[in-house]
């Protein structure tokens, strides 16, 4: 899939809430692959590898959203369900990239900032989908969304630990 560079808007036919946490998250990830992608102070090849490694799934993830950011050519909770997975997948992605980017730098904190933004888009697109889902707790998809909401905010809580730690 052609990455997306273009500050393009999510697509008209999703709520204001889904088309900004869509974007929010879209950005998270080009902010998060510019980082890592040009983190080539690293230390070693490995770690450089490990950091082109985080650049190209951030972009994939990116892609992913920008296409589910397009209009829906299936149900719009099945788009919700699926963006929060992946802003969530972004989200862990950030935090799990934090400790190779010691010291703290510009880009340690522009992929801390990226974990937080993706954690708050997965959240925000969960919770949009129970406002238009009358059965939002039942099935597969609430299974999903819990599963995503979990995941976003452990990336948040180890991106705060990690920040903290740095104090």
């Amino acid at each position: 899939m052609e990455h997306r560079e273009t500050g393009e808007e999510p697509s008209a036919g999703h709520s204001p809430l889904a088309r900004a946490a869509l974007s929010g998250a879209m950005e998270a990830a080009r902010a998060m692959e510019r980082a890592c992608g040009k983190s080539h102070e690293a230390q070693d090849e490995r770690q450089r590898l490990y950091l082109d490694s985080v650049a190209d799934l951030a972009r994939d993830l990116g892609d992913d959203l920008y296409s589910l950011a397009q209009p829906p050519n299936v149900s719009a909770n099945s788009v919700l369900v699926s963006a929060a997975l992946r802003a969530a997948d972004l989200a862990t992605l950030a935090a799990c990239a934090l400790p190779e980017l010691q010291p703290p730098g510009p880009e340690y904190h522009r992929v801390a900032a990226s974990a937080h933004a993706a954690s708050g888009a997965a959240r925000s697109l969960a919770l949009e989908y129970r406002a238009t889902d009358s059965e939002s707790g039942e099935g597969y998809a609430a299974y999903d969304l819990r599963g995503a909401e979990w995941r976003a905010s452990l990336a948040a809580r180890q991106t705060d630990e990690a920040l903290q730690t740095e104090d």
